[in-house]
């Protein structure tokens, strides 16, 4: 793996990346789906893109998708992509919250908490149910902030370094999906990949690994502990 040598605070992605909740989500997406006609298959077509977008631009393009493909009688009866993503977002929240966490993350965050380096959370699911979310979990008190929607994934890593005063390359991103890698990538931080059956990249990643179990080994000699 080829890190800067000097990482000060690691930043993670929440969805495959520090609980297994992406078959979830990927559920509850296709179950508001299935309530039109066709609508399954045209989810299914939506959830499969790279870059398909948090919970309220995926029901955008599904509301556009059902209407050009005329899956609803009349076009009223289509229901509008922020109703949508409200019916999914009631679905889903309580069964995140019950899911399992991905091998290694409660250690390696607690890990990191022993070792001084801040961790952040950052998400594409939007910041209220994230909050309520992680508020009820085992994780809150190992995260020193969490960032979610709409702001994107570079946005939030802005916000990141600024909080903590460290340059792009003292950053380290974990994530499992597209967003993740462009979100590092934009702002020119290291990025190290979660790779499982739900991950869409457009372009391969550099470091990957399979869960979060042989985290503090692997990144043990790239930390340094933020002073001041």
């Amino acid at each position: 793996m080829h890190l800067i040598s000097d990482i000060r605070c690691v930043v993670f992605d929440f969805d495959g990346t520090i609980v297994d909740s992406n078959g979830i989500k990927r559920d509850a997406f296709l179950a508001v789906a299935e309530a039109f006609p066709g609508g399954a298959v045209l989810m299914a077509e939506i959830l499969a893109r790279p870059d398909a977008g948090d919970r309220y631009r995926v029901m955008d393009s599904f509301h556009h998708a059902l209407r050009a493909a005329g899956g609803v009688p009349g076009a009223g009866d289509v229901p509008g992509g922020l109703d949508l993503a409200n019916r999914y977002t009631a679905m889903v929240e309580e069964l995140v919250l019950k899911a399992a966490e991905i091998p290694g993350a409660s250690d390696c965050l607690r890990w990191l908490d022993d070792a001084g380096i801040p961790a952040y959370l950052n998400s594409a699911t939007p910041s209220g149910p994230l909050t309520r979310i992680i508020a009820q979990s085992r994780f809150a008190p190992l995260f020193k902030g969490i960032y979610g929607g709409p702001a994107s994934k570079a946005e939030n890593l802005r916000i990141i370094m600024d909080l903590e005063g460290v340059g792009p390359d003292q950053l380290l991103m974990v994530g499992d999906g597209e967003p993740d890698r462009v979100g590092a990538e934009l702002i020119g931080c290291p990025f190290l990949a979660l790779e499982n059956s739900f991950s869409r990249f457009a372009q391969r990643p550099s470091a990957i690994i399979a869960d979060l179990t042989g985290f503090p080994a692997i990144l043990r000699p790239h930390l340094t502990q933020k002073r001041g």
